[in-house]
């Protein structure tokens, strides 16, 4: 989504707008189509008149879409940050074994998902070791998976 503010014949107006796909254009053109606006008066007509119009120097900031999928995403990446702790243990690295692990679940066959998950953690010792609940502190405990 971008959102542009132009000057249409003296009237500030803000839009949003979105990339309209397979039009016949140039490799470096694109072509814009604004969500709904409502105005009234002299601006409604003011935008009337501008409809189709080349407006130059228009300011704009470009606001990537989020939806579903995408925060759910970030919830995930933030719950593994905030979980799963350690000093040798990275970021990058907590997300590697838990990705491996759900794929690990998905290919293990039927069944819910936490049933598979933990006939993994009791058949393989590595995944308790690296994803285990000693991961949930820094503090040094006395047992390990």
């Amino acid at each position: 989504m971008v959102l542009v503010k132009v000057n249409l014949g003296g009237t500030p107006v803000s839009l949003a707008m979105h990339l309209e796909q397979g039009e016949a254009l140039a490799k470096s053109e694109f072509r814009f189509k604004s969500m709904p606006v409502k105005l009234e008066g002299a601006a409604k007509a003011r935008m009337a008149s501008f409809e189709g119009a080349q407006v130059e120097g228009a300011a704009f900031e470009v606001v990537p879409l989020l939806s579903s999928p995408s925060d759910m995403f970030s919830l995930g990446v933030l719950a593994i940050r905030g979980i799963l702790v350690g000093v040798d243990f990275r970021c990058q690295w907590r997300w590697m074994r838990l990705m491996s692990l759900a794929k690990e679940a998905g290919e293990a066959g039927e069944g819910k998902l936490e049933e598979q998950i933990s006939r993994l953690f009791a058949t393989d010792p590595r995944w308790g070791k690296s994803l285990g609940p000693q991961r949930l502190t820094d503090e040094p405990v006395g047992w390990e998976i």
